[in-house]
């Protein structure tokens, strides 16, 4: 059988690998979820960071925060994840891509129990 899912720590990827990658793929997952106190962006960064899913880039864009993420799979699958922070609300939107799709949605469960403390 498949070994347990996990994501691998000291995951790196350049800006344009990023890019082609996030423009060839397609949708694979997304997120909507509201949190119970407003973090700064370096606190999302942080607690993202320590289930091993790095940020590529993010900006205060005013009314909202916005980040790109990634991470690689046990089984060398990278995925990908758009961010965005609407300060007033809360309000966590988040679309995934995978270069396995079937994993998009274990990508993004993760990022959301990265979160867990700011629900």
């Amino acid at each position: 059988g498949r070994q347990p899912w996990s994501l691998v720590p000291k995951v790196t990827i350049d800006q344009n690998t990023f890019q082609s990658l996030w423009e060839s793929l397609a949708d694979g997952a997304t997120l909507d979820l509201t949190l119970g106190e407003l973090p700064s962006s370096d606190q999302v960064e942080s607690l993202a960071a320590e289930n091993r899913i790095y940020c590529m880039a993010s900006g205060d864009l005013g009314p909202q925060f916005k980040f790109y993420f990634f991470g690689r799979d046990n089984l060398g699958v990278l995925h990908l994840a758009e961010v965005e922070l609407e300060k007033a609300s809360r309000r966590v939107t988040a679309t995934v891509k995978s270069e396995d799709p079937a994993d998009a949605q274990t990508f993004a469960d993760s990022f959301m129990a990265s979160l867990g403390a700011l629900l």
